[in-house]
């Protein structure tokens, strides 16, 4: 790397260890909420409560599918990154490109979590019908740092590269 690279170059780094990161607390948000599905299921003998709770586990289970499905653009991400951080770095603005894409796909995993919202299975389900997945604080705090470093991370990027280009 030249001079002005490797301060791109480590802020982006930086940014790639906040997916990784963001990959971890999503595994235990995904383990929040299978431990959810475990303690409804023992609770209730109740028919009519074990069809709610079937439903609910549904729900859990879709929403689980949704943050694997985001996690696994975190980990594309990661690697579009990392190829467009090969020196020489000529594509700056690729390198901008790629950072904003992978910064949108750790938002997305965070709000998911911060706001783990069950989405109605069918159509007679209403919004009042929505329920919150619980989380542990270790999860909601996980996330809620990782989402203010990986911001901070794509600013890092941004000034690294306006300074690399102010050289050139």
């Amino acid at each position: 790397y030249t001079s002005h690279e490797i301060n791109i170059a480590t802020a982006c780094l930086a940014l790639l260890k906040c997916s990784r990161g963001t990959l971890n607390v999503a595994l235990k948000a995904c383990e929040c909420a299978g431990e959810q599905i475990i303690q409804i299921t023992d609770e209730t003998d109740d028919e009519t409560k074990k069809e709610q709770q079937q439903r609910r586990n549904k729900a859990i289970l879709a929403w689980m599918n949704r943050l694997h499905s985001s996690a696994r653009k975190v980990g594309d991400g990661v690697t579009e990154l990392g190829m467009t951080m090969y020196p020489p770095m000529q594509d700056l603005d690729g390198i901008l490109k790629q950072v904003a894409v992978q910064k949108e796909a750790l938002d997305v995993i965070h709000e998911m979590i911060l706001d783990a919202i069950l989405l109605p299975l069918e159509e007679e389900d209403t919004q009042e019908q929505q329920e919150i997945i619980s989380m542990t604080e270790e999860v909601t705090e996980l996330a809620g740092k990782i989402r203010n470093a990986s911001l901070m991370r794509e600013k890092e990027v941004k000034d690294a590269v306006a300074a690399a280009l102010l050289k050139r």
